[in-house]
């Protein structure tokens, strides 16, 4: 990542970005808590003039085997054992109270080198497909309409009939001529959505895309930021991936291979979770991840490892999978609801709350209350866009998350109860140095792959043998984003 972008984040990120804390919500939830937590809490975001996409997941190979305990039901307090902080964070020693946190500068961090905005290349439109640089391609709504659009422009028709069939090809269909695997994976790509519109009376639902493998890919690859140019496999062309192409083909390579990762919490399936006579939610796992988790997770992973995690923004059935980049946090006084400077006076002795909604729910360990309002900033997605220099204009988003922390004898960290129905459900993040590998990846080194020549008959064959099944070649794929990277260090030389 250049210099330049370092200190464009930085300056956004410190330019009073971060909102006031709230003093309206916490007088709306002392009024009326029910309604209170019903609210979606505050959002903000800096897009320059990208649009924003919303998403959803198919992340459903994470979240297949949530705990339950030996009756079949969890307790609704405290931190469950899938719910460890320890089972997430980077770090070996995990700091559990906020007297060390105040001390060791915690209360803001951001992350020295930032994620990056892609889209999630939805199904409903081919997903690597898709050709989002062809202007009748984009003017067109319905999956059959776009399939039906790329059936009647084969690939010959554009490669003879343009000077510059780059921007009106699809990256799948580029990846396809560059190890000649004659359309397999582009066809792949809209066997999905034919997979839905026939068995959903023809309709594809937009949000469905790769957004679980871009948000890793985000933080876990380099930024792509410049176009690659390539040798068709016959020799016979020189087409482009562009940035906004390469950030798709890492995103897939995420979304579909296979690597190690770290996860807690729980998938909550409700569309309209159910709620209690004090408007808390009733089912376990949709009130995960608990607060004390999250606030540690938070702390220890951004401002201690310094590395990102990926959260799902919603506590429902959806999944908005986004990789966090910042935070800060103040506190207010659980007893007066008011905003407060200082820890000590945030913290409340529970035998001295006389009115308290979660009263029910505590632990039996809760010695103290603390109130907290957290500002996290993480990245969305963006819309692909055709320029051969990325211009590293990311969605960044800033939400504000109410809750309160239950503290022990000692002060430490066990618990706490959400402000917001809308919270941060299940987080997860590839180890340190994770790659994604499917069944077909052999050692050659990304680092020195030549684009300038087809590719050897080697690694032809076998990214033929994996775009069978609907993979591409992680190490292929890490090619091409290293040449994007190299490239750019090579512009930075230049200059």
């Amino acid at each position: 990542m250049s210099p330049k972008y370092l200190l464009v984040i930085f300056t956004l990120m410190s330019a009073n970005t971060w909102a006031a804390q709230d003093e309206g919500f916490l007088e709306e939830f002392k009024a009326n808590p029910i309604n209170a937590m019903m609210q979606t809490p505050k959002k903000s975001k800096i897009t320059p003039y990208r649009f924003e996409v919303s998403t959803q997941s198919l992340r459903e190979k994470l979240i297949e085997q949530n705990f339950q305990s030996p009756t079949g039901i969890r307790p609704m307090f405290e931190i469950q054992p899938n719910d460890l902080v320890s089972n997430l964070v980077d770090t070996i020693e995990i700091i559990n109270d906020l007297y060390t946190m105040e001390e060791r500068g915690l209360r803001f961090s951001q992350l020295d080198e930032s994620p990056w905005s892609g889209d999630y290349w939805p199904i409903a439109s081919g997903v690597l497909a898709s050709r989002p640089f062809d202007p009748e391609f984009t003017y067109l709504y319905e999956w059959k309409e776009k399939k039906d659009y790329v059936e009647d422009n084969k690939v010959e028709t554009v490669l003879s009939q343009r000077a510059d069939p780059s921007p009106y090809l699809s990256a799948a269909e580029k990846y396809d001529l560059l190890i000649g695997s004659e359309g397999r994976l582009t066809q792949r790509m809209w066997e999905d959505g034919q997979y839905y519109y026939d068995n959903n009376d023809g309709e594809v639902e937009s949000w469905m895309g790769i957004c679980h493998g871009w948000a890793p890919a985000a933080f876990m690859m380099p930024r792509p930021r410049y176009a690659v140019e390539f040798k068709t496999a016959d020799g016979a062309r020189d087409l482009k991936f562009y940035p906004s192409e390469i950030r798709g083909l890492a995103s897939f390579m995420w979304a579909e291979g296979n690597y190690r990762s770290r996860f807690i919490g729980g998938r909550c399936n409700e569309k309209e979770p159910e709620l209690d006579d004090e408007g808390r939610l009733t089912q376990p796992q949709c009130i995960d991840t608990n607060p004390g988790t999250w606030h540690q997770v938070v702390v220890n992973q951004i401002g201690v490892a310094r590395r990102s995690f990926v959260m799902d923004a919603t506590y429902d059935y959806e999944v908005w999978n986004q990789p966090v980049y910042a935070y800060q946090y103040n506190y207010f006084s659980t007893k007066t609801m008011r905003t407060v400077s200082s820890l000590d006076q945030a913290i409340v002795p529970i035998d001295q709350m006389t009115e308290d909604i979660f009263a029910p729910h505590r632990s039996e360990k809760a010695r103290y209350l603390v109130g907290i309002q957290m500002q996290v900033a993480y990245f969305a997605e963006v819309g692909a866009f055709l320029s051969e220099e990325d211009l590293s204009e990311d969605n960044i988003v800033y939400v504000q998350y109410t809750y309160d922390l239950e503290l022990d004898e000692n002060k430490k960290i066990i618990g706490g109860e959400w402000y917001n129905h809308a919270h941060p459900d299940f987080l997860w993040v590839p180890i340190p140095g994770a790659k994604p590998r499917t069944f077909n990846d052999f050692g050659f080194n990304p680092e020195e792959l030549s684009f300038e020549r087809p590719l050897t008959d080697e690694i032809k064959l076998k990214a033929q043998q994996n775009s069978r099944y609907g993979y591409i070649l992680p190490t292929l794929v890490e090619a091409i984003v290293h040449r994007s990277h190299r490239a750019e260090l090579q512009q930075t030389s230049d200059d």
